[in-house]
């Protein structure tokens, strides 16, 4: 039986892959056209990087190159290239404030995170904030309005948005937008880097099939530096390697360019960056050990190319999958190369034999074991009910197929719906399931519900989701331990300030704001009955206003307040007067 699922599901892939408009395993890594702009520094400080380009991040590779600032805010940050300003972006998270220049072959250069504009843009900024009556703002001009050449100053380096200490976060992005170049290889800038990448760890994973023909995964050895032992394994299996680049001039732990694998002189795994197209995050989790990482641990590249993983790999001999395929019981030798892109490698070696007894009682029982939940294939759609909850999945919803386990736990107090256990946790959604649960709440509570997955902690956290009648319709990104719960708290509201303060040394009111649940959806601040930009970091739950003379006036005692809402239209307000 199992043989004709196999080739049922070969058939399907077949047919699913001749319908894509993506090659798994094309040949090029290029994300699109050179760019023919011939680049400067953006910055004048020594250049040491804090972040380099397609970096492992969370959930996604880094799109450019981070610019450290030595720890502080204000340094300068030049065009790179003659063009104009065509963008420029203000928020609470991601780039905080950004500017986009656009140059003359179509590309895109990107300067996150900045501490302020130069004078003119940021008055642009203020007029937008004020005409909107919002700090979040998203403007484009063209061509005539902010003309630069190269060298031109057009910011400061700050530590706005998702921001861990002041940087420049700099990227190129193509033409077509569809991804972004290497600062380095554009030429930017050059980097001395006489170091190779560090292995942290390597570690193997056995593959073992149900009677299904999903694949279960057991934890085989693992190393730091390798052993002269000869390893034994299961006749399938495949590897995850920690490992992290280090450059001269920099404490910063960065990605590694390249890993390739070969089992004695045939190349079973390919993997090099290259230039990335932004579409191939969607495969970032089946690039990474994802288990690992719902676990809190690194970013660890694992060499299996699972079939739903859409990363352009370069695919060494037809059939190979990345998996070490042990044919025999002989002694064979197993290499693995890992390179930095200005060339320095590192290489570890391994004696490996297929030992079937050693694994054969773990084999047999998960050949055995078939009651793991509903199998789904990841070409297929799949819809999984149970009374008062429903799942669906689209064709790609995951990266291989699996079983989906769904199970209903005992009652909690406080939440408005069964407890659900969906899926394992370990296991990666490439697209989100639609989720659709039976809730039971008055209609008075029905608009502070939400979806809420439970932590390692046993917390509750927000997942969105809406209400509608009886039931909660939500996408669902992760397996996990699920319930409806009911977000009926005002977030919280606390200044920075004493009330009837003397502000004029400062300049500055600000206030600690956070939410417990649904997390902060608006916020505004009035001095004087007046609407003024409150900025806010999220990354701080830090809310403040710097006085405008052209809007506050100097000299007299002011009151200002401030609201606070949530995702569920919980409201804080609150007032103070201070002296400015």
């Amino acid at each position: 039986m199992g043989s004709y699922l196999n080739q049922f599901r070969v058939v399907l892939v077949m047919l699913f892959l001749t319908n894509t408009s993506f090659s798994l395993f094309a040949q090029s890594s290029q994300s699109g056209e050179r760019s023919s702009v011939v680049y400067q520094s953006p910055v004048r400080i020594p250049v040491s990087l804090s972040g380099n380009y397609g970096e492992l991040r969370s959930g996604r590779h880094h799109a450019g190159i981070d610019f450290r600032a030595y720890g502080k805010v204000g340094d300068p940050i030049y065009a790179v290239a003659d063009g104009y300003i065509a963008r420029v972006t203000v928020g609470s998270s991601g780039y905080g404030n950004g500017i986009y220049l656009s140059h003359p072959d179509g590309t895109q250069t990107v300067y996150g995170h900045l501490h302020r504009f130069i004078p003119a843009v940021r008055d642009r900024v203020e007029q937008a904030q004020y005409a909107e009556k919002s700090f979040s703002v998203d403007l484009e001009f063209t061509p005539e309005e902010f003309p630069v050449t190269a060298g031109t100053i057009i910011g400061y380096i700050g530590n706005s948005g998702s921001s861990g200490a002041p940087h420049l976060h700099f990227e190129i992005r193509t033409p077509d937008q569809s991804g972004t170049l290497n600062p380095l290889r554009a030429g930017v800038v050059s980097i001395k880097d006489t170091k190779a990448p560090r292995i942290d760890r390597i570690a193997f994973v056995g593959c073992f099939e149900d009677a299904a023909g999903v694949v279960h995964t057991r934890d085989v050895a693992s190393f730091q530096y390798g052993t002269s032992n000869v390893l034994s394994l299961p006749p399938t299996s495949y590897i995850i390697v920690e490992a992290v680049d280090v450059q001269d001039g920099t404490p910063a732990k960065l990605g590694v360019e390249s890993y390739r694998l070969w089992l004695d002189d045939e190349l079973i795994f390919d993997y090099q960056l290259g230039e990335y197209l932004f579409r191939e995050n969607k495969s970032f989790n089946a690039l990474i050990d994802y288990a690992a990482k719902q676990r809190g641990k690194g970013n660890g590249v694992k060499t299996w190319v699972e079939p739903g993983n859409e990363y352009r790999l370069r695919r060494p001999s037809m059939g190979a999958d990345g998996r070490i395929h042990l044919q025999d019981d002989a002694v064979h030798r197993l290499r693995l190369e890992l390179m930095d892109e200005h060339g320095n490698v590192v290489e570890r070696t391994f004696r490996i034999r297929r030992n079937d007894e050693k694994y054969a009682e773990q084999a047999q029982a998960i050949l055995a074991d078939t009651t793991k939940g509903t199998w789904t294939s990841w070409v297929l759609p799949r819809y999984v009910t149970r009374p008062g909850l429903e799942l669906g999945f689209f064709p790609g919803s995951f990266f291989r197929d699996v079983h989906v386990a769904v199970e209903e736990l005992p009652q909690e107090a406080g939440v408005f719906s069964s407890v659900w256990s969906v899926g394992d946790p370990s296991v990666a959604l490439k697209r989100s399931a639609r989720l659709r649960m039976r809730v039971d709440a008055p209609d008075s509570l029905k608009s502070k519900l939400l979806l809420a997955r439970k932590n390692k902690k046993g917390k509750w956290i927000a997942a969105g989701g809406r209400v509608s009648g009886d039931t909660l319709r939500a996408a669902l990104s992760s397996f996990g331990v699920y319930a409806v719960v009911a977000d009926l708290e005002a977030p919280t509201l606390k200044a920075r300030f004493k009330d009837g303060a003397d502000l004029r040394r400062t300049g500055v009111c600000a206030w600690t704001i956070q939410d417990a649940l649904s997390g902060i959806a608006s916020w505004e601040v009035r001095i004087d009955d007046q609407w003024v930009i409150g900025q806010f970091d999220a990354k701080f739950n830090k809310l403040w206003v710097e006085m405008d003379p052209k809007v506050v006036a100097r000299g007299k005692k002011h009151w200002v307040e401030v609201t606070v809402r949530d995702s569920r239209n919980n409201v804080s307000t609150q007032s103070w007067q201070f002296i400015w």
